[in-house]
């Protein structure tokens, strides 16, 4: 084993090149997959910090015959999901 580590620490130094180009690809991936994992944990492990977080819901308007769909924004939308709020409630 010591022979191995010995023999892979010479092959590195005789080539410095291809030493530096996997040092930084190294740690690129490494930096990648903490960066990728922050945004994963935070945004679909952790709860919201919200009371009764599992009862957000996202709420969206979307019309096939004139080809429009996004987020509800209007009052009369929010007016009328107020009224039937007991649908929700479920």
């Amino acid at each position: 084993m010591f022979r191995d580590l010995s023999y892979s620490a010479r092959m590195l130094l005789k080539q410095p090149g291809f030493t530096l180009v996997a040092v930084i690809s190294l740690a690129l991936g490494i930096g990648a997959s903490t960066a990728i994992f922050s945004v994963v944990d935070a945004v679909l492990i952790r709860p919201l910090p919200y009371k009764n977080s599992d009862r957000v819901v996202w709420l969206s308007n979307r019309n096939p015959t004139l080809g429009v769909s996004g987020p509800s924004s209007t009052t009369l939308t929010f007016s009328t999901i107020a009224i039937r709020r007991r649908a929700l409630n479920r």
